[in-house]
């Protein structure tokens, strides 16, 4: 049960990251580029 609720939470993570990506592509990392 632990670790559908971690592989959820990792989807969820992910799912934000490519949304967040997706709004602001050039602008995610600007200190690391």
């Amino acid at each position: 049960v632990l670790n559908q609720y971690l592989t959820e939470l990792y989807y969820q993570v992910e799912a934000n990251n490519k949304s967040y990506a997706s709004n602001n592509e050039l602008a995610v990392f600007p200190d690391q580029r």
